[in-house]
């Protein structure tokens, strides 16, 4: 809920609204974090209070003082163990948290309610002449990606010691083979598929075909049937492109009936 790529829904939500509204909205990932970073922290609190009087009981929750110093001094011990075992971090293991924020502040800073760093690159135009920017937040996003599998993952201005001939200088933070073999290809495919199926049917007039073809009103009450029942057992970004592109269809079905209306009144 806090980021735009917090969940799959969450892109799909940002895509509909920059689709509809295009330019014009002022919807971006700095604006998206500022409204839902909030929030996430408020409903956090929130839970932990909850599950804080469940699982712990009210009075000790909200003591101020804990009774039992022993087993709170035993947790502390345990974390400290836990953390000295962790050492310092890494030459990876800090490019790759550089890398990290190199990407949240590309995006927040692309279009953050002003001009941005999205303003200094030219603007392209569509079929209708229509300026369109140029820049998403994909630009930020793949670089990223080209950085974790560029860099690399050893200090390579660091003097090597004699026995640390094996290691290779050049070895990325990310190797393509962990790459390929730890990447969920499925999850890809699935949301990726469902956003080129639907772009597809939009673009080819497939759901504006077949709304059209829907001639009693009382078919929609089936059709709102289908898709909650759709809900319970499909993947929940799918049923929100299909219902979108039903809801865009059920309003192109109530232009196109109002104006038949009309015309056969005019023709009277």
């Amino acid at each position: 809920m806090g980021t735009v790529i917090g969940t799959p829904t969450n892109v799909v939500l940002f895509g509909l609204v920059t689709d509809t509204y295009g330019p014009e909205t002022t919807l971006s990932f700095g604006t998206w974090a500022a409204y839902g970073i909030p929030l996430s922290l408020i409903l956090l609190l929130f839970v932990w209070a909850i599950l804080g009087m469940i699982f712990i009981g009210p009075k000790k929750f909200f003591a101020c003082k804990n009774p039992d110093k022993s087993r709170e001094a035993a947790i502390r011990q345990i974390l400290d163990e836990e953390k000295r075992s962790l050492g310092p971090i890494e030459w990876a293991e800090g490019s790759a948290i550089g890398i990290l924020a190199v990407i949240v502040v590309l995006w927040v800073t692309r279009k953050p309610g002003v001009d941005g760093w999205a303003a200094l690159v030219p603007s392209g135009f569509n079929k209708d002449g229509k300026s369109i920017p140029l820049t998403t937040d994909t630009q930020a996003a793949v670089l990223g990606t080209i950085l974790v599998c560029a860099w690399p993952a050893n200090n390579p201005f660091r003097r090597r010691q004699p026995t640390e001939q094996d290691i290779d200088p050049l070895e990325p933070v990310l190797p393509w083979k962990v790459a390929q073999s730890r990447c969920p290809w499925q999850v890809l495919f699935l949301i990726g598929g469902g956003f080129c199926l639907s772009r597809m049917c939009t673009v080819s007039q497939v759901v504006c075909s077949l709304s059209l073809a829907v001639v009693h009103e009382a078919v929609y009450g089936g059709m709102s049937v289908c898709a909650i029942q759709t809900r319970e057992v499909g993947s929940s970004t799918s049923v929100a492109l299909s219902r979108d592109k039903v809801a865009q269809s059920h309003r192109r079905v109530c232009v196109t009936a109002s104006a038949d209306h009309d015309r056969h009144g005019m023709a009277r």
